[in-house]
């Protein structure tokens, strides 16, 4: 009995950890965030469910975007209802968008429904006035995108991290793994749903996430631990790079009587051997 208690407490301890990390995250990022309105990305999932389950107890000024990608039939449907219950009951702004047959019907439908779902998060931010839109990413994520990425063959800036800030785009779950995030839901008994295409080996990511990454923690139960690491090394060298690049940028440039900046590619590639990937990634997003 003494036992169970303990664990009890360890668990609860846990928790509020979790709920106090939780904030310190939001605080540092928005620092009147009483102010500010969340717009909170749920699915239905058990990442975006903890996500706005700590999101309530933080006592955010929150309104919650649902896409119902409309590829489950009454599963679908089953996960619209619920975030739209839970919201009712806790009296938060509730915004759905389902996916037309144009948009359900590309060859790569996940990246077809990414770009879909940011963009219309970032339309209901100009209409609604949110300031910031919250995704329920976690390190697991991380981890699988470095897997994916590793196996196309990526350089530095594919094997970085999914970054917890990108101007508007928050990812507060960032520093949690999946473990913890499913600890933390079971704990509290957050309400969620399964998404059994998940389960599907036909997506890379899926494989990845269902076959790899259980057979890596087989061998060492580090492996997620020590792959972060490796990912935030190579986040900050990946940082340090586009410093260095922008900087070269502006020693290798002109402005035209036009107003257009002119790079002088003989001269960078003859004196830097710079990888032209960067200088374009740079020179485009800078």
């Amino acid at each position: 009995m003494i036992l169970f208690i303990r664990l009890l407490l360890l668990f609860i301890k846990k928790a509020n950890i979790m709920l106090d990390r939780y904030k310190d995250f939001i605080n540092q990022q928005i620092s009147d965030n009483r102010d500010q309105k969340l717009l909170l990305a749920v699915s239905g999932g058990v990442d975006s469910m903890v996500m706005l389950d700590l999101s309530i107890k933080a006592n955010l000024s929150i309104a919650v975007a649902h896409v119902n990608h409309d590829m489950r039939g009454s599963d679908s449907d089953a996960d619209e209802i619920l975030v739209r219950d839970i919201c009712a009951e806790y009296g938060i702004v509730f915004h759905s968008y389902s996916l037309n047959a144009d948009e359900k019907s590309s060859k790569n439908f996940q990246g077809r429904a990414r770009d879909v779902r940011y963009r219309w998060w970032n339309e209901l931010c100009d209409v609604e006035g949110y300031s910031y839109i919250l995704t329920a990413h976690h390190s697991t994520d991380s981890v699988e995108t470095f897997l994916l990425n590793l196996t196309r063959g990526s350089g530095i800036r594919g094997l970085s991290s999914i970054p917890s800030v990108n101007q508007n785009i928050l990812r507060p779950l960032s520093g949690f793994t999946k473990n913890q995030v499913l600890a933390y839901a079971d704990l509290h008994h957050i309400a969620y749903r399964e998404d059994n295409s998940n389960q599907e080996s036909k997506y890379k990511r899926n494989e990845i996430r269902n076959k790899w990454i259980p057979f890596l923690r087989s061998s060492d139960p580090n492996i997620e631990k020590a792959i972060s690491k490796s990912i935030s090394n190579l986040t900050k060298e990946q940082a340090l790079l586009n410093s260095l690049v922008l900087d070269i940028i502006s020693k290798n440039s002109v402005i035209n009587s036009f107003g257009y900046q002119l790079i002088r590619l003989d001269e960078l590639i003859n004196d830097y051997n710079i990888d032209m990937s960067q200088l374009l990634y740079q020179f485009f997003s800078g």
